[in-house]
């Protein structure tokens, strides 16, 4: 049996979509478009339906070199996600992007926005519910708790606990998207494949609205029958759903963060990124702005 031996932990809104295209665009790198944000090493449900099942069903190649599989929530759960990653397999590859907190939080409500499962008229009312959120079911802490998602070092720190530093390939969006291409032949380079290879850098999961709140209700809850499911993988369920979703979505150009907001928030994240800094040895105020 083979196992996932790279996985892309998040985070949630920082490019890592986009990422797993152009890395599965490469002909020794596998990855199903279902399994890109699968949270089967963080949602109790799935996880119990035992790791032979989960590698049996999605994993299985014999060709491909690196076997890919990713979510974005599995850093925000590392404490939950990264010693069941570990137990599975204990040599894995782990990359993580991450962006600027504040931006990220603020594009991630305007994800969940989108695709309806926010119904909070503004940021800042959804971060004065935040706490409340953080008492929820696992739905609710992995969607729609968007500031605690930005505690990177505290989240990154279950991860260098339990795996080698060498096996953990930490990216920064910014410096992702300004420069694609050599990004990309870092991440070969750090998989081991062949850095040459280019693949169409289209940028998927931006931002938008939908232009059906039907069409997107029923997105978010597909009354699926059983018979379908049995006949159908959820990869191909999911792909499915994916396309539909790009359909329904209009482009919209949302208002910037206000500058007293941004600040506040700046200021909650400054000694979380102090200790980011020196997990990763580099300066990071100076690349988001701080």
């Amino acid at each position: 049996m083979i196992l996932p031996n790279v996985i892309m932990i998040g985070a949630h809104k920082a490019g890592t979509t986009s990422l797993y295209d152009w890395l599965i665009q490469h002909p020794n790198i596998f990855g199903p478009e279902g399994m890109k944000d699968f949270p089967f090493f963080c949602d109790d449900g799935y996880f119990q339906k035992g790791e032979a099942w989960f590698n049996r069903n999605y994993f299985l190649r014999k060709n491909e070199k690196i076997i890919l599989h990713g979510c974005v929530n599995y850093l925000y759960f590392s404490n939950i996600a990264a010693n069941r990653i570990y137990q599975n397999n204990p040599s894995v590859k782990i990359i993580a992007v991450l962006r600027n907190p504040v931006d990220r939080a603020y594009s991630a409500y305007w994800q969940q926005k989108k695709i309806g499962h926010e119904e909070l008229e503004t940021f800042e009312l959804a971060i004065q519910k935040e706490q409340a959120r953080l008492c929820g079911e696992f739905q609710e802490r992995a969607n729609l708790t968007y500031i605690d998602h930005g505690f990177y070092s505290r989240q990154l720190s279950y991860y260098y606990k339990m795996f080698p530093r060498n096996n953990i390939k930490v990216m920064i969006f910014e410096e992702m998207i300004a420069n694609k291409g050599a990004a990309l032949k870092d991440v070969f380079e750090f998989l081991g494949v062949n850095q040459d290879f280019v693949p169409q850098f289209s940028v998927k999961n931006e931002s938008g609205a939908a232009r059906s709140r039907l069409v997107q209700s029923l997105l978010l809850k597909p009354i699926v029958p059983n018979f379908i499911k049995k006949m159908m993988p959820i990869t191909f369920r999911v792909s499915a759903k994916n396309v539909l979703r790009r359909i329904n979505t209009r482009q919209v150009v949302y208002q910037p963060l206000g500058r007293d907001m941004r600040l506040r928030l700046m200021d909650l994240y400054k000694d979380d990124i102090s200790e980011l800094e020196k997990m990763l040895h580099r300066d990071l105020r100076s690349v988001w702005g701080l």
